[in-house]
């Protein structure tokens, strides 16, 4: 206010409202925060309703989960579980969800859509119970993700234990807050939930742990962090009776994995997070840049004279910590220990708490109005520019073995044979496949419901009796039947002789079962080559497809020539 003089005192200057304060009254910033996180969860609610209708038959893999977890009882189901590579819940989920819904492709689809839309409603209870605030950044980086929502969709773990990382996150800070009985016992069932979904899971159990326990020291003391331990030394005595099924599947891994390639470490990475635009991953990188940033200027400012100083500080070091110690835990994990290169879906279960940890960070970033309005822009710009390149993307199917199996059926007659090359297409094929003709796979197994490594081991163990299958293939030609072959890369095979490799391990690849796989194809594809006398190949009618290698060819072979 001017004083007697009409001039502006000193006192009224300081006290004067900053320019921008004006706009703040105008836009009220939260109600339009909480606004656009509303748009953003239908748009994501809608996403995932789309990759619902679009994704088709069931994947090997899932198909794998489900037979599994079908499996007639307990005893059965935990000797089968070494033939896996995941926990209980998983199951137990896809099973009680059977019983209710029944086992048929719609009814597992609306499972992983239910799994997805109540990933979203976490996310926002994590937003609402750390800072009130709606969740936008989570929403963008993982509600309108394609890759992300297909994958998190999937009848495979990385949905629940995704929904799981993000409830776990959520309740330990409250636990960290209130380390009374109550949070302590919620936060233990939570921890112990999120183990024994999905065993990648225990590397964020473990960072969100040592983030908790080591705020909880520098605000507590001693006390309060031996306090907090608890939950998380009780999550994980709590797998060890996997132990056992752990040494059992150390067995046979080697044989499902391939010398890991150092420049394919980070491919699966951009694919997921260039999934929505080739210029999304660079948006990823910029956030993650500002969290770490706003984590680093927080710990300067370190001395808080208030408690609600205090909660900042607890919040920023809990969230900072989680974010760079589950990176840091689960890249070494990929680079040491997982053997072989990884796909995009297994960067997913690290790209969810790397979302949610960093928002509350990156919130701070944004606190001021105009980098609001910024954050507001950036939103708006992302989604403008990539909702319908993910709507192409949800369009494509997981797998086209459900149309090559009903056209087998309705064509192939009793004489024939069918041959899935490689084996594994097995697994998905005996979930559709109806017809009268006998098939294999080839090298033939005496279990293809699952994916038994064990039992392709033995068979590079003696690979030999393959030519006791080729046998098979060859009657079946010579009794005037047809010989379908449903399998990758048929087309253009070998014109010169095959031999068989000796047993395994190999000098240069171990116990790899990829040169195998690719020997016994050519040894299949020149013997059909060499006696068919005619060929043909057949084309699905292809629709979009989400992996290439879920999209086999089918060769027809008929007549026999000496």
């Amino acid at each position: 206010m001017p004083d007697s003089t009409g001039t502006l005192s000193r006192d009224s200057i300081i006290n004067a409202t900053p320019s921008h304060a004006g706009w703040s009254a105008i836009w009220n910033i939260p109600l339009v925060e909480r606004s656009v996180g509303l748009v953003l969860t239908v748009i994501a609610i809608y996403l995932n309703w789309f990759n619902f209708i679009n994704a088709g038959g069931l994947w090997r893999d899932e198909v794998n989960s489900l037979n599994l977890a079908l499996l007639p009882d307990m005893s059965k189901f935990w000797s089968a579980l070494q033939f896996d590579s995941f926990p209980v819940l998983h199951y137990f989920a896809i099973r009680g969800w059977a019983s209710l819904l029944g086992s048929n492709d719609t009814s597992m689809r609306l499972l992983g859509l239910t799994v997805g839309v109540l990933l979203i409603l976490a996310i926002w209870y994590k937003s609402l119970s750390l800072g009130g605030r709606a969740p936008i950044i989570s929403l963008l980086l993982i509600g309108l993700n394609p890759v992300m929502i297909r994958f998190l969709d999937a009848i495979r773990p990385n949905g629940l234990a995704a929904l799981a990382t993000v409830i776990a996150f959520t309740v330990v800070w409250r636990m960290l807050k209130q380390a009374d009985m109550k949070h302590l016992l919620v936060a233990t069932i939570i921890l112990v939930i999120c183990a024994h979904i999905l065993f990648q899971s225990a590397i964020f159990v473990l960072a969100i742990g040592l983030s908790a326990i080591l705020t909880g020291f520098l605000q507590w003391g001693l006390r309060r962090a031996a306090l907090l331990s608890m939950p998380f030394v009780i999550a994980a005595l709590s797998l060890i009776p996997y132990s056992g099924n752990l040494q059992k599947i150390a067995t046979w891994a080697p044989v499902a994995m391939s010398p890991p390639d150092s420049r394919d470490l980070l491919k699966g990475l951009l694919q997921v997070v260039n999934g929505p635009a080739a210029w999304t991953g660079g948006l990823w990188l910029v956030l993650l840049l500002a969290a770490l940033g706003s984590m680093i200027y927080g710990m300067r400012r370190a001395a808080f004279r208030s408690e609600k100083d205090a909660d900042r500080f607890s919040l920023n070091l809990y969230c900072g910590l989680t974010m760079v110690l589950s990176t840091a835990l689960y890249m070494l994990f990929l680079t040491r220990w997982f053997g072989t290169s990884p796909k995009s879906w297994h960067y997913i279960p690290l790209l969810v708490p790397l979302a949610i940890s960093s928002e509350q960070l990156i919130e701070r970033w944004f606190d001021h109005f105009y980098w609001r309005a910024i954050l507001f822009l950036l939103v708006t710009v992302t989604f403008l520019t990539t909702f319908y390149p993910s709507l192409h993307q949800l369009q494509a199917r997981f797998t086209s073995m459900d149309l090559v199996a009903e056209g087998i059926t309705r064509e192939a007659r009793p004489n024939d044979l069918v041959v899935l090359m490689p084996w594994f297409y097995g697994v998905s094929f005996s979930r559709y496949y109806h017809g009268s003709a006998p098939w294999m796979s080839f090298p033939a197994l005496t279990d293809n419901s699952i994916h038994r490594f064990d039992l392709l081991k033995e068979k590079m163990l003696e690979p030999e009796k393959v030519a006791g299958d080729l046998e098979a293939v060859m009657t079946t030609l010579k009794r005037g039947g047809k010989v379908w072959v449903v399998g990758s890369r048929i087309v253009g095979e070998p014109v010169s002789g095959i031999s068989l490799l000796p047993p395994a391990p190999l000098p240069q690849s171990g116990w790899s079962s990829t040169p195998y796989l690719s020997n016994w194809r050519k040894y299949l594809m020149f013997s059909l080559a060499t006696h068919a006398i005619k060929s043909e190949n057949l084309y699905v009618n292809d629709p979009q497809m989400l992996m290439p290698q879920e999209a086999p060819a089918i060769a027809v072979y008929s007549g026999y020539k000496e």
